[in-house]
């Protein structure tokens, strides 16, 4: 049996013969890269990955290097989620063969998987660049522009997706879900609507018009518009939404039993498809180490090394903290809603400065004592300047007297926002714990977060870095923190805006009353809840559920409860 004759096996779909024909091939030449390879090409695709993946390394290993079997392999690792060696595999294609598109967009793909949007978003640009008629890569591009924050260039995308694949389904759905996410129901139902004309069962295009049912507090025609789901056009990934939706739109019913175990099952998949190895809590080690070296006098001693040297910029933040579903977004849109404020959204920039500049975990202490031994404050300052200059490009921010950073677990960080930015106010917003950790469970967030796929590790998540604020907040000198309450918004918005905008310095404009008329668009998972006036129906929501959730959970957040002032039953 010759290889010519294994290849005209796989030309004519022949798969299993082909494998047994290269099996016999490989007992005498066990060491043949191209009888590897064409070994486990056929297993691929009998769809045994797994074996592909051995005879694939071995062909390589053997000398083979051919533009083909890099992005075969690379294809095998990445439907087994090696994304990062998968990505490794389709660069070497690249290499062999640099018009390879197929190769470039699994590369791209790979990055976004791997969270590295920017260069999957380098890589769709490059293939767009090459084949400006490639709808999927906008498309994909477009889901780059979405993880990222940027809505807006997100529905560009879409509709440049569905432009030059005007004939596919998926196009369609998935700029239904983006104008759905941005407020615009009617277009978002528009654009499902077309692509159930092209696929009719669509499961994204039915997602989206759940939601638009949903919103108009139509649950029962939500639910039957996920019954009509065609289940050969659901994604594994597609069911994390068909499962919350049906979720939300059950509690809406008062079916709570039904409404947890759905939420359940979306969360299963998706803890399936993140599969995590790690310890999801892992991220919070770094605050024993915090709380050890953040004593008064150490942060007196960098207070002095950095002295009283202003920033160049006119504005001030604010740092609106939190944990996740907390009401932060509320109070960010309602201080964003003043003439004399900007919001940057969840900016992520400071933590990522502090991480790249200084160091994490063990290393951040070392960087700060090698400061002060050589009192040599410029890196701090170099670091408040890059801040200030992201804070300040953001839109709407510019000429505003205060620009609001809603990222939340900056209340991890609170020494170095105090040593930095002495002027600028920090707002904690406090929710029941129980609503948050509710909140958190009905919510599945776009990336990270691992702790949010159980109740008991959002609880534990709840408990550790409110004990964390606990800590750090008494020991910082002339620390301008404020702490609002939720439900204390919710019941009397006008009493709690004046209280917040005495504290920040700002005069009161009946303008925060309206914040669900701010055009602005929150880019978080409570920006349904922002767009219209404010309503009570979630506060003390865990009670329908309190009996469904684990005891342990309960139980690790009732210190916290008692701290903050709430009552569990």
């Amino acid at each position: 049996m010759s290889l010519s004759q294994v290849i005209e096996l796989l030309q004519t779909h022949r798969y299993v013969t082909a494998a047994e024909k290269c099996g016999q091939v490989l007992l005498g030449q066990p060491h043949h890269a191209g009888a590897n390879y064409l070994m486990g090409y056929a297993l691929l695709q009998s769809g045994e990955t797994v074996r592909a993946i051995s005879f694939m390394e071995a062909a390589i290993a053997n000398g083979l290097r051919d533009a083909a079997a890099f992005y075969h392999y690379g294809t095998a690792l990445a439907m087994t989620q090696r994304y990062q060696d998968a990505a490794f595999q389709f660069t070497r294609a690249l290499i062999e063969k640099n018009d390879f598109e197929d190769a470039r967009v699994n590369l791209a793909n790979s990055y976004f998987e791997l969270g590295a949007f920017p260069e999957a978003g380098e890589q769709y640009r490059q293939v767009i660049e090459r084949n400006p008629d490639n709808w999927k890569a906008y498309h994909n591009l477009a889901h780059v522009y979405y993880y990222q924050g940027g809505v807006e260039e997100a529905i560009q995308f879409f509709q440049k997706s569905v432009l030059n694949g005007p004939g596919y389904a998926e196009a369609h759905a998935s700029l239904a879900a983006m104008l759905e996410l941005n407020n615009q129901p009617e277009d978002a139902a528009a654009a499902a609507c077309s692509a159930l004309h092209l696929q009719a069962g669509n499961a994204s295009a039915q997602v989206v018009l759940a939601k638009c049912l949903r919103r108009k507090k139509q649950w029962p025609e939500a639910l039957r518009a996920l019954d009509a789901i065609d289940p050969t056009t659901a994604s594994e990934r597609t069911y994390i939404s068909i499962h919350n939706e049906r979720a939300h739109n059950l509690d809406g019913m008062g079916q709570y039993a039904e409404a947890y175990e759905a939420f359940s099952a979306s969360k299963r998949v998706l803890a399936r498809l993140r599969n995590i190895t790690h310890d999801p809590l892992a991220e919070f080690e770094a605050l024993d180490i915090a709380e050890t070296y953040f004593t008064p006098q150490k942060i007196a001693e960098l207070r002095e090394l950095i002295g009283s040297t202003a920033t160049d910029s006119h504005s001030i933040p604010i740092f609106v903290v939190g944990f996740h579903r907390s009401g932060t977004t509320l109070i960010e849109q309602i201080l964003a809603s003043h003439p004399e404020m900007g919001a940057a959204g969840e900016l992520a920039f400071l933590s990522h400065l502090e991480t790249t500049r200084l160091g994490a975990g063990a290393d951040l202490p070392a960087a700060l004592e090698a400061l002060l031994a050589n009192k040599d404050a410029r890196p701090l300052l170099d670091l408040r300047d890059a801040y200030m200059e992201r804070l300040t490009a953001q839109e709407g921010t510019q000429g505003k007297r205060w620009i609001v950073d809603k990222s939340l677990f900056n209340m991890l960080h609170l020494p170095l926002i105090h040593l930095l930015f002495p002027a600028a106010p920090v707002i904690h917003v406090l929710r029941h714990p129980l609503d948050s950790m509710l909140s958190v469970f009905s919510q599945n967030f776009l990336w990270g977060n691992d702790w949010s796929l159980t109740l008991a590790d959002t609880a534990h998540a709840i408990a550790r870095t409110w004990r964390h604020v606990e800590q750090l907040a008494p020991r910082i000198d002339k620390l301008r923190y404020m702490r609002v309450g939720y439900e204390n918004t919710i019941h009397e918005p006008e009493l709690s805006i004046r209280d917040l905008l005495q504290f920040i310095g700002a005069a009161y404009h009946p303008a925060c009353l309206k914040f669900h008329e701010n055009r602005r668009v929150a880019r978080t998972a409570s920006y349904e809840q922002i767009s219209r006036p404010i309503y009570s129906s979630s506060i003390q929501r865990y009670r329908n559920y309190i009996s469904h959730m684990p005891p342990q959970a309960v139980d690790a957040v009732r210190p916290v409860a008692a701290s903050m002032g709430y009552v569990i039953p």
